[in-house]
């Protein structure tokens, strides 16, 4: 009796502290996806002391333009990938209360590029400096089954 009570109380504790683990790890539902066309470029402070590329989209169904973090101009310049007024995006974002939304990755589908910029706990892929750290399959380029994985991310009309 005592083996069996000592056993449900290990896997009792051990149930408890999955649980507790579980609650501190985001999980998939903080994330949403997002479609929309870009409608102003603009930087401002955030992630540290650095500037960061904000994008306001317009969202098809939604009356108010919603405002999204993506990364520090300098590491979106390594990683060759541009984005411009008037094109159209997919992104997934955290979900945030109030405030612009932190992009986890982005796809200008017009464009056929695709960046993932922060993972899935919310951390930036770049250095303290701005400069790129997230490796090397940066920028992903092609809407298919055959991409192309590394090198320039667009074409002309960038963030500059």
């Amino acid at each position: 009796m005592r083996i069996l009570s000592a056993t449900l109380l290990v896997f009792g504790l051990a149930l408890a502290g999955a649980g507790a683990l579980h609650a501190e790890t985001p999980s998939r539902r903080s994330l949403m996806t997002i479609e929309g066309e870009v409608v102003a470029i603009a930087s401002l402070p955030a992630e540290g002391a650095l500037e960061v590329l904000t994008l306001s989209i317009r969202e098809r169904g939604r009356k108010e333009l919603r405002q999204i973090l993506l990364a520090p101009a300098r590491a979106l310049e390594e990683l060759g990938f541009t984005i411009a007024k008037g094109d159209q995006i997919r992104a997934r974002i955290f979900k945030v209360d109030n405030g612009p939304a932190r992009t986890q990755k982005i796809r200008v589908t017009n464009r056929g590029t695709m960046v993932r910029l922060r993972t899935l706990h919310e951390l930036p892929l770049w250095s303290g400096d701005g400069s790129w750290q997230g490796g090397a399959c940066r920028t992903i380029q092609g809407g298919g089954h055959h991409r192309r994985h590394g090198g320039h991310g667009g074409h002309g009309g960038g963030h500059r």
